[in-house]
């Protein structure tokens, strides 16, 4: 742990950037309103105060913890995915859902986008950008098989409010990237599409498509950041995943968790391209788990430095709303993970 504190001053000292505080629904009432707010001015020259991060918000549920998020008072608001929830489940062993259609789901985003809190932070934050996951993609687990997945990121896009103009909607896929802060005091944010160049869970094939791979690599390598954000809407440490926990990897367990680990070449690419290029400073941010967890890879596990990933997940609904928390409990017990330096199981947000 005092190597990730060590780490992390480091990076607030050059940077200004917090990014572990994990706050959790039940804290709101204790947070002070951002009444009044104006929104932030972005500018790409400005160093990055505040980066506030989420991932599972069902459209259909409370959308209580904006408060919390908007009075965080963001520069950056990043959405890691299942943004809303378009897809029904129609069977829970095996796993089964429906998609819905491309109007039902115009019709989910713009719900999301009136939400008044959401409102009220779109409103106030200095940039708000982000991925999809799944769910908001279209269908559980799927990937380039999607039928829709154009007319999905169309959507998306207007959801974000990108301009029609925008070379992002010309892209296969909506991986983006941004950059903040000057010279000696940079964080760029590496936005990751997990989705769109898919291949099935249980493959081990492509994750990230070649056409994306290469735009990795070039904004990896071209980077002056101190501190490079890399966003995945799945996580990417864990492996217990696929081999400590069998109820988390049978095909048709309602238990499965998706993650990097199911895709084992892609996962080993994406370690060789930063160490063959000696990228610096890559933290790792990731959504998916219906649980905030602060993960640490120690040194010469993954990367020559210790690799530290921070995932937030369960904005409106989280892994203790939908087990009881004995068996979690005991879920943890009997398929830890090594690499875990703490999980919270209630609904959360990261900054």
């Amino acid at each position: 742990m005092s190597r990730l504190v060590q780490l992390l001053l480091r990076f607030l000292t050059s940077v200004s950037i917090l990014l572990v505080i994990m706050i959790s629904f039940v804290v709101v009432p204790s947070l002070a309103a951002a009444a009044g707010a104006k929104k932030k001015k972005y500018s790409s020259e400005e160093p990055l105060g505040r980066l506030s991060f989420g991932s599972c918000n069902d459209q259909k549920k409370d959308q209580g913890i904006w408060k919390a998020i908007t009075a965080s008072d963001p520069d950056v608001w990043l959405w890691l995915g299942d943004n809303i929830y378009a897809d029904r489940k129609t069977k829970s062993y095996p796993k089964a859902f429906d998609p819905a259609t491309i109007e039902e789901m115009r019709l989910m985003y713009e719900k999301q986008k009136k939400e008044p809190e959401y409102v009220k932070l779109r409103s106030q934050v200095g940039k708000l950008v982000g991925t999809w996951d799944d769910h908001d993609y279209g269908l559980d687990d799927s990937g380039k098989e999607f039928p829709w997945k154009r007319e999905s990121k169309e959507l998306f896009h207007d959801f974000l409010d990108e301009p029609k103009d925008s070379p992002l909607r010309r892209r296969e896929g909506v991986y983006n990237s941004h950059v903040f802060g000057p010279p000696g005091r940079r964080v760029k944010l590496i936005i990751l599409d997990t989705r769109y160049h898919r291949d099935p869970i249980f493959s081990n094939g492509d994750m990230l498509g070649e056409e994306q791979w290469h735009w990795l690599e070039e904004e990896l390598v071209r980077s002056d950041a101190q501190v490079n954000l890399v966003a995945s809407s799945i996580q990417f440490i864990p492996n217990h995943h696929a081999t400590l926990c069998p109820l988390c990897n049978l095909e048709d367990s309602p238990f499965r968790v998706e993650s990097w680990c199911h895709f084992s070449r892609e996962k080993q690419r994406f370690v060789d391209l930063i160490t063959r290029n000696k990228v610096e400073g890559v933290i790792l941010l990731s959504g998916d788990i219906h649980s905030g967890e602060l993960l640490e890879a120690s040194p010469s596990c993954i990367l020559p430095y210790s690799l530290y990933e921070i995932t937030s997940s369960g904005m409106t609904h989280s892994a203790m709303d939908s087990f009881p928390r004995l068996p979690l409990e005991i879920m943890k017990i009997a398929a830890p993970n090594p690499c875990s330096l703490g999980m919270y199981l209630g609904k959360n947000f990261g900054t």
